[in-house]
C-alpha cells in the first residue's frame, strides 16, 4: 500500500517469519533510502503472513501491527495492497509439518485438493488482498506450472485471466550455487487482455530487460487436462505449430493407451528382500527390468526393450503384509508399452514378454478401441460444432481403431520428433538436471495422436518391428518421422523447425 505518508517509504512494508531477517531487513533498508536520498523508515515486522488476523501461535509472534492491518483491511490497507513484490519460501508439501497442514488447510481450504507446496498457498492468500489493479510479482518454482497440486490455482488464473505477465528464467544461474527453477509471475485481481510471456536467453538480458516477449491467448492453456503454462518457442514456424497441435489435439495418447505407474520400494532395505541376480526359488518369481541396483532405465531405449537378468520374487500377499504393495501381476501380461520416466527424449518400446518393470519405467497398455467417439471439448481449442464436428469424431474413432489394432504404431509415435517438440515445450517445466525431462503419467497422455488410417498405422507397424532388430538404422528411424509427419499434416517448414529442434538440422 502507498499509504498516505509523505515520503514513499511511508508506504512500504515486509514481513518475515524469522525476527532475525527482520533486523537484516530493516539494516539494508535504511542503506538503501539513504543512497536514494529517501527519507523515513520502511516498515518491517516479524510476523507470520499467511496466518488469519488476531491469530497467535503456540510460537513465534503473533499476528498484530502493520500485518494485521493488512489482514483486517483497516488504515493504509483500507483499499487493499497496491504492489506485492516476494521470493515466497519453496517448501516442499512432505517437508511442512503435520500442525503447519493442518493450519494451512483450516485458513485456505479452496487453494488445493491435497496437500500443496508452501509457496501456493501465498500466491493465493496475496492476490486476495490486492487492492483494484494492483498486481503481484513473485519469483517461484517453475512446478508451479505443472504440478498436480497447483492445478486448480492454475485453472483459476487462465479461466479468470489473472495471470498478467510470465517470465521463464529456469534455464539462467538466477540463483548461485541453489538447484532451483524459478520463474516469475505476475498476478492481477482484474482480467488481463493478454498475457506476455518473456524468455531471456542470458542473465544479461534478464539485468537489461531485453529477450523474447511474445502475448499469448489465455486459452492456449486450458488444452491439457493439467492446465499446464508453457512458453512459446523463439521462432515463428515452432511458435505456429505448437498452437496448432494444442488447437487441434481432439484425440491424444489417453484415448489408446492406459498408462500405469509400476514398481516401488517404499522402505529402506525392503528391495533387497524382493529382488535378487538370479532367479529365487519362488511360485511368484519374474524377470524385473530395471530391477537391478542403480541400472537406471537403460532396458528401455527407443523401439527397444531388453532383460539384463534380474529377478523379482512377486509375491503380493507378502508385500501387502511388508507395507508395500505391488501393481497386480496382470498388468504386465500381454502386449506393454513400457516408456523411460527421465529421458533426454521420450523412449518407448513395444513386448510381450511378461516381464515386470522398476518404477523407473512408465508402463502403457493399449485400449480397446470404442464404438461411439468421446465427448470433445469446444470453443477456440476444440473443434466447432455441427457437420465438421461429426466428421471430425469419426476421424477421431478411426485413429483411435487403427491404433488399437497397431499398438507397435503408438510406439513410433512417441518415439517421433513431433512427440518430442510437443512434450519438450508443453511441460517444460518437467525439465530437470543435465537437461533431461521427467515424462509423467499425466503428462504423456497429453500428447495429440494425429490423424491416421489402417494404411498409416501398418506402415508405422513394419517399420517398428524392422527398428526392434535393427534400432540404429538411421534411414528406418527417418522413415517413422516422415509418417508421423504426414499423421500431423506437416507442412516442408513446420517438418523442418521439427527435424532442427529434435537436432536433425
Amino acid at each position: 500500500s502507498l499509504g498516505t505518508g509523505t515520503s514513499l517509504t511511508a508506504g512500504l512494508y515486509g514481513f518475515d517469519l524469522d525476527p532475525s531477517n527482520v533486523e537484516k531487513a530493516r539494516a539494508r533498508l535504511r542503506a538503501v533510502a539513504a543512497e536514494l536520498g529517501l527519507s523515513g523508515e520502511v516498515t518491517v515486522e516479524a510476523g507470520d503472513a499467511l496466518a488469519p488476523a488476531g491469530w497467535i501461535g503456540e510460537e513465534g509472534p503473533s499476528v498484530s501491527g502493520a500485518l494485521g492491518a493488512m489482514k483486517a483491511r483497516t488504515g493504509d490497507f483500507a483499499r487493499g495492497i497496491d504492489l506485492v513484490v516476494g521470493n515466497p519460501p519453496y517448501v516442499d508439501a512432505k517437508r511442512l509439518s503435520e500442525v503447519e497442514k493442518i493450519n494451512l488447510r483450516a485458513w485456505f481450504p479452496d487453494v488445493a485438493g491435497g496437500a500443496a507446496d508452501l509457496c501456493l498457498y501465498f500466491l493465493h492468500h496475496f492476490v486476495g488482498h490486492l487492492a483494484p489493479g494492483g498486481r503481484l510479482a513473485f519469483i517461484v518454482p517453475n512446478k508451479l506450472l505443472i504440478a498436480n497440486f497447483a492445478k486448480q490455482f492454475r485453472q483459476r488464473l487462465v479461466e479468470d485471466r489473472l495471470l498478467h505477465e510470465l517470465m521463464f528464467v529456469s534455464h539462467l544461474a538466477v540463483f548461485s550455487k541453489t538447484a532451483v527453477y524459478p520463474v516469475v509471475m505476475v498476478l492481477g485481481n482484474e482480467p488481463a487482455p493478454k498475457l506476455t510471456i518473456h524468455r531471456p536467453e542470458t542473465v544479461e538480458e534478464l539485468r537489461e530487460n531485453k529477450g523474447q516477449t511474445r502475448d499469448v491467448p489465455h486459452d492456449l492453456y486450458s488444452v491439457t487436462a493439467p492446465k499446464c503454462i508453457f512458453p512459446m518457442p523463439s521462432q515463428a514456424v515452432e511458435a505456429a505449430l505448437l498452437e496448432k497441435l494444442c488447437s487441434q489435439a481432439r484425440v491424444r495418447i489417453r484415448d489408446v493407451l492406459d498408462i500405469r505407474w509400476t514398481i516401488s520400494f517404499h522402505a529402506t532395505g525392503l528391495r533387497d528382500r524382493y529382488v535378487f541376480e538370479e532367479k529365487p526359488d519362488s511360485p511368484y518369481a519374474m524377470p524385473f527390468v530395471g530391477g537391478a541396483r542403480f541400472s537406471g532405465n537403460a532396458e528401455v531405449q527407443r523401439y527397444t526393450a531388453t532383460w539384463a537378468g534380474t529377478w523379482i520374487d512377486y509375491d503380493e500377499d507378502r508385500a501387502r503384509k511388508d507395507k508395500n504393495p505391488l501393481p497386480a501381476r496382470s498388468l504386465f501380461s500381454g502386449g506393454v508399452i513400457p516408456i523411460c520416466q527421465n529421458a533426454l527424449r521420450l523412449r518407448a518400446a513395444w513386448t510381450k514378454q511378461g516381464w515386470a518393470f522398476k518404477d523407473t519405467f512408465l508402463l502403457g497398455r493399449p485400449i480397446v478401441a470404442r464404438g461411439e467417439p468421446a465427448s470433445r471439448p469446444s470453443g477456440r481449442f476444440g473443434p466447432p460444432g455441427g457437420l465438421f464436428a461429426s466428421l471430425a469424431d469419426a476421424s477421431d474413432k478411426d485413429s483411435e481403431r487403427a491404433l488399437s489394432e497397431h499398438p507397435r504404431a503408438i510406439v513410433a509415435l512417441l518415439n517421433s520428433d513431433l512427440a518430442h517438440f510437443f512434450y519438450a515445450h508443453v511441460f517444460y517445466a518437467s525439465h530437470i538436471n543435465g537437461g533431461y525431462l521427467h515424462y509423467l503419467a499425466p503428462y504423456v497422455a497429453e500428447i495429440p495422436l494425429g490423424t491416421w488410417d489402417v494404411t498409416l498405422a501398418e506402415r508405422a507397424d513394419a517399420l517398428v518391428r524392422k527398428l526392434e532388430l535393427a534400432p540404429e538404422d538411421d534411414g528406418l528411424d527417418l522413415a517413422v518421422q516422415e509418417l508421423v509427419a504426414t499423421v500431423f499434416g506437416l507442412s516442408a517448414s513446420e517438418a523442418s523447425a521439427v527435424a532442427n529442434f529434435a537436432g536433425r538440422g
